[in-house]
């Protein structure tokens, strides 16, 4: 997949990404849309340094990711935020929640009423509430839903890298090879 490409998942559907530039695995949650911006890498001097620019369009996503060489960026467009990830586990929103399982996560918040951003970090064990603009402890039912996805994700992702996955597609219509 490349710059542009959009996945989108059903009500009965996940998909997970592996992205080993940035290293990140992330799992795009049912009825999620997500649109992939930027997947720039580089070799540096001594480290590769990676662009990754993604936008969730509908639904969430949960994810785990290393920490990045500086100047390595990571970011999750979302309904007028940019949530940027630096070697963390969350799961963010279409709507702008974010919730952080370890780690911490900064996001560019505007603010209603073209009243200008506002940097936030949330920490671990905490969620951004867009709707107040605060950040919030997490409730013990969504951290358990999300802990979940993002183990998951983690399982998929080991499974992958030592070569015993398996890919089913399942098309939504039989495409002509003509």
């Amino acid at each position: 997949l490349g710059h542009g490409a959009v996945i989108k998942t059903e009500a009965d559907s996940t998909v997970d990404l592996l992205l080993h530039s940035s290293l990140s695995a992330l799992r795009l949650t049912p009825n999620s849309t997500l649109r992939l911006d930027k997947l720039n890498r580089e070799a540096g001097y001594d480290k590769e340094l990676t662009e990754t620019t993604l936008t969730l369009l509908t639904g969430s996503i949960a994810g785990t990711q290393r920490k990045l060489a500086a100047p390595s960026r990571f970011q999750i467009n979302v309904a007028g935020e940019v949530v940027t990830i630096v070697g963390t586990e969350y799961y963010v929103q279409a709507n702008g929640a974010v919730t952080v399982i370890s780690g911490a996560v900064s996001i560019n918040y505007n603010l209603p009423g073209g009243g200008g951003s506002v940097m936030v970090t949330v920490t671990a064990g905490f969620t951004f509430d867009p709707t107040t603009g605060q950040v919030v402890p997490t409730t013990p039912g969504n951290l358990q839903n999300i802990i979940a996805h993002i183990t998951t994700t983690k399982q998929n992702a080991e499974t992958f890298r030592a070569g015993g996955a398996t890919l089913v597609v399942k098309p939504e219509r039989y495409i002509s090879p003509h």
